[in-house]
């Protein structure tokens, strides 16, 4: 596995080149980007949102339905806490609505008949069903895979907290580095579980890094902090993307039919809003 590492110092060269480039159209610093010897077309970021999954699923299985599969075939895909989901099915030309339907059948459903919604154990919940039991299925299509999927993470360096950074894994070389940067991705500390320990330094912690990403993005162009740079087009799909954003959806809900609802309005708001669907996508 590698990684793509954004540092204090990356992230100060970055507000330095953005004020530049914006002001002078002058840039300052050359970033470590990785360069696009194979010719990708686009590389397409889902962003973090905690109980937008399901509207993101709905959102890729439109895209699922409109573009041929040798178009996204040549995207490069990244995402970050519950953009993990989308950006893993769209890496590999999965069905959406079938892996949705998986979860709902064999995650959410059980945990909604626990006290409290389940919701103290879905990160259990999730890793022994979702990925010990679904996508391990497919683990192979996901190694070595050409520098196409980019799972984000943050990590909290203990010791010295000034050095800690977010990262991009990708070019994963075994199942269990796939596992647990997703885990680390969608791991909010003390609400879905404990954090990720770090598979080599034992004093960093590995958490969701969503909040770090939907900050850079705001605040800056996502080009500028996404692998490639501006080697390659870029686009976000973000919960604000369609709609604004609805704060109450937040919220990791196990209710079946609450998810099912979001799925199809995620579906129905990409369908309904092809001319943006088609500037991100192209």
């Amino acid at each position: 596995m590698k990684e793509f590492v954004i540092g204090l110092w990356f992230i100060f060269r970055l507000i330095i080149n953005t004020m530049l480039y914006r002001c002078f159209n002058l840039i300052l610093f050359t970033l470590p980007y990785l360069k696009n010897t194979r010719a990708y077309s686009k590389q397409i970021f889902w962003e973090c949102g905690g109980g937008y999954a399901p509207y993101y699923m709905g959102i890729g299985q439109a895209i699922y339905e409109t573009y041929p599969k040798e178009v996204l075939d040549n995207i490069v895909w990244s995402g970050s806490s519950s953009g993990v989901w989308s950006a893993m099915l769209m890496n590999n030309s999965h069905q959406p609505s079938m892996f949705f339907q998986y979860c709902k059948t064999n995650v959410l459903l059980p945990l909604f008949k626990q006290p409290l919604g389940g919701f103290y154990n879905i990160k259990n919940k999730v890793k022994n069903t979702i990925w010990n039991e679904y996508f391990i299925k497919f683990h192979s299509q996901y190694l070595n895979n050409n520098e196409r999927l980019f799972i984000a993470y943050f990590n909290l360096n203990i010791l010295f907290p000034f050095l800690s950074h977010f990262v991009f894994a990708y070019n994963f070389e075994t199942n269990t580095d796939i596992i647990n940067s997703a885990l680390a991705s969608h791991d909010i500390p003390f609400v879905s579980g404990l954090t990720v320990k770090h598979h080599i330094n034992p004093f960093i912690l590995r958490f969701d890094g969503g909040w770090v990403s939907a900050l850079i993005g705001n605040l800056l162009n996502y080009d500028l902090f996404m692998p490639y740079g501006k080697n390659i087009k870029s686009s976000s799909i973000r919960f604000d993307t369609f709609r604004p954003l609805q704060p109450f959806w937040l919220w990791l809900w196990t209710d079946p039919i609450h998810n099912q609802n979001m799925f199809d309005l995620g579906y129905k708001d990409a369908i309904n809003n092809k001319i943006l669907l088609d500037t991100i996508i192209n």
